[in-house]
């Protein structure tokens, strides 16, 4: 990458001026605003009205009250919506599932802000793509109907959609944790990359989470930023001495992890721990810390294939740092590596609970 993070504005402004304008185009748009507007808005206005109908049937036959967001629609468009939620009460019951409550809470969410939602879209279509583990996290997910007790709201499964300006089509989907939901929110391709980075900090997940929730969306955000298009995931985390220098060193280490010579693991757990030391961190942090960055090689290496073996293999990771990572695995978990990869979604987690009961005083 030949480009600094700050640049690039000035390489989008230059994308911009590549475009060329209809050389009729005044008159070309006055006479769409006279003729071809008037007849969009009354196509999109019986759309809409349709739709109305059928998701207060949706409503009324799911016997679910109807969403209050309802009330700050026009009154046409409500009058519609309560007429179709009558007519769903005098219907037989449809049985409600977690993914098919989910489904009629984004239709409602969708038509209420206006978003385009995909009407061939099903329950099944949102069960087939919901993981047990969560991408970002890495934590066991649980539906909003589950009965287990005392399970944290914020490991409730959550759709989102990739792309932030397209609405929610099968395509722009994705389920994920509830927590990784909400502190994406509506950050974009480059706020979401200087998180990954490093250069902006966000206590919301940590830097690996960020990584991974980058890699996660990766496809759909080059979509969104030509910039985001320059780069060549998927970036991982890397200790801090990567990210001494200015933000030129900042984006080329985070954008290029399998550059040989710049993120070579090439020291034990215990070296890596005396960095984190040197550095300033407690010594309990500095071993987590050091574990946890071998638990990422694992995470990536499990989830990498095809090309991207290549660079792993320029890294170690197939070769020294396999024996690190077997090692690890029996130090903390008395597992055989192999049998560990079977259940690496929920590393982070037993990482932390291990840390914790061996008396380390992190927070993460």
């Amino acid at each position: 990458m030949n480009m600094t993070l700050n640049a690039y504005r000035s390489f989008y402004n230059a994308y911009l001026k590549q475009k060329q304008l209809h050389p009729n185009a005044p008159n070309e748009v006055a006479y769409f605003s006279r003729t071809i507007s008037p007849i969009e808005r009354d196509r999109r206005r019986l759309e809409r009205i349709g739709f109305a109908d059928q998701l207060g049937f949706d409503f009324g036959a799911a016997r679910r009250e109807l969403d209050s967001r309802f009330e700050t629609l026009g009154s046409e468009i409500r009058a519609h919506i309560e007429s179709g939620y009558k007519k769903g009460l005098d219907a037989p019951k449809q049985p409600l599932t977690p993914h098919s409550s989910k489904l009629l809470f984004l239709r409602a969410r969708a038509f209420v802000k206006g978003r385009f939602c995909d009407l061939d879209m099903t329950p099944d279509d949102l069960k087939k793509i919901t993981p047990e583990f969560c991408p970002i996290l890495g934590t066991r997910l649980v539906n909003m109907m589950s009965d287990e007790l005392h399970h944290d709201e914020r490991h409730q499964w959550s759709v989102e959609r990739m792309c932030n300006s397209l609405g929610y089509a099968k395509e722009n989907i994705a389920v994920i944790s509830t927590a990784a939901n909400q502190a994406r929110n509506n950050l974009n391709a480059e706020e979401i990359l200087e998180r990954a980075a490093g250069v902006v900090i966000d206590d919301q997940l940590t830097q690996i989470q960020w990584c991974r929730l980058f890699n996660h969306h990766f496809a759909s955000l080059r979509l969104e930023n030509p910039y985001i298009r320059k780069l060549d995931p998927p970036i991982t985390w890397k200790p801090p001495r990567f990210f001494e220098g200015d933000i030129r060193q900042l984006t080329h280490a985070i954008a290029n992890p399998y550059e040989p010579g710049l993120t070579r693991i090439d020291a034990p757990a215990e070296l890596i721990a005396e960095y984190f030391r040197k550095a300033g961190k407690k010594e309990g942090e500095s071993l987590y810390l050091a574990k946890r960055f071998k638990s990422e090689c694992a995470y990536i290496e499990d989830r990498c294939s095809g090309p991207t073996d290549v660079n792993l293999i320029s890294v170690g990771i197939n070769d020294f740092n396999r024996q690190m990572l077997e090692e690890l695995a029996k130090e903390v978990f008395g597992l055989d590596y192999r049998e560990q990869i079977k259940d690496l979604g929920d590393m982070d987690r037993k990482l932390i609970s291990k840390a914790s009961s061996a008396g380390y005083s992190c927070k993460f």
